[in-house]
């Protein structure tokens, strides 16, 4: 299970199963926040269910309609069990900060264009809009 790096707290299984979807966690204990990431092995996993689920949903087809049902149902079972076990592969890593302002340049030359184009359409009075 996935450990806080500030206070070493562990995370239990639902913890750790909401917060593998997220790219922030809050530590309940210290409140700091540390990014979320997933084991790379996770794929390694993915492509043997993957390779797995082909292979019954093409034995299933061979045996015929009575197994067509039972084959979705265990591969449906397979990809849920995958589902859960994903929670046991969630990293909790110290984030890195980089200091950025939140917009306002941006902003602020937004308005300014939008200024200039409202003075410009102010000096046309007969403007048609319909043109390109």
């Amino acid at each position: 299970m996935p450990v806080c790096p500030f206070c070493k707290y562990r995370l239990g299984f639902f913890d750790a199963f909401i917060n593998k979807n997220r790219s922030v966690y809050k530590c309940r204990f210290c409140q700091r926040k540390s990014s979320v990431s997933l084991d790379t092995s996770i794929f390694k996993y993915l492509w043997c269910l993957q390779i797995l689920s082909i292979l019954i949903f093409v034995m299933t087809l061979i045996g015929g309609g009575g197994f067509l049902i039972l084959g979705f149902l265990i591969i449906f079972l397979l990809f849920l069990g995958f589902y859960f076990i994903s929670a046991y592969m969630v990293c909790l890593e110290e984030p890195l900060y980089v200091s950025v302002k939140k917009g306002q340049d941006k902003e602020n030359k937004n308005i300014e264009e939008i200024n200039k184009q409202d003075k410009k359409q102010s000096d046309n009075e007969e403007v048609d809009i319909y043109s390109n």
